[in-house]
């Protein structure tokens, strides 16, 4: 995953570069700073076109305690396919990853079949317990709603 990209446009609307298409490394190495917070980045091998990216994620509360959330494309692609090699790293910052969690399985929800309305859950494979007693976590409040188109 050292050659990750964040899973954006390498171009905004306006055809001047995004800046958050920057590289960012994978290094994995002892942190002078707490790593254990509730949010980070997610990195994962996306099976359909064979990149590695990079998205955000977060730790959230869970009777299970091993639960994060993130965006559903980047675990699971428009094409149908599963990302692969998911890892997440609390507390990212500067290029490095202070602590890496492997995630085992996620789920996906679309919205009227628009991906900037997806989100998806990933379960951390933290053997240690529940991840969110070590990082902390946000709570979760959906509110089910109809939405007129």
């Amino acid at each position: 995953m050292r050659d990750a990209i964040p899973l954006t446009n390498n171009e905004s609307d306006n055809n001047k570069p995004n800046f958050r298409t920057k590289r960012n490394r994978l290094l994995v190495k002892k942190a002078n700073f707490n790593p254990y917070v509730p949010y980070g980045k997610l990195f994962f091998h996306n099976t359909g076109d064979g990149k590695n990216y990079a998205c955000t994620a977060s730790v959230i509360r869970t009777d299970n305690g091993n639960i994060g959330l993130t965006a559903a494309h980047c675990i699971y692609n428009q094409n149908n396919n599963w990302s692969s090699n998911m890892v997440f790293c609390p507390g990212f910052q500067n290029g490095e990853c202070p602590v890496a969690i492997p995630v085992k399985g996620g789920s996906v929800e679309v919205v009227n079949n628009k991906y900037y309305y997806d989100y998806g859950m990933i379960k951390f494979n933290y053997d240690q317990g529940k991840l969110q007693d070590r990082t902390g976590c946000f709570e979760l409040v959906m509110t089910v709603s109809t939405i007129n188109m």
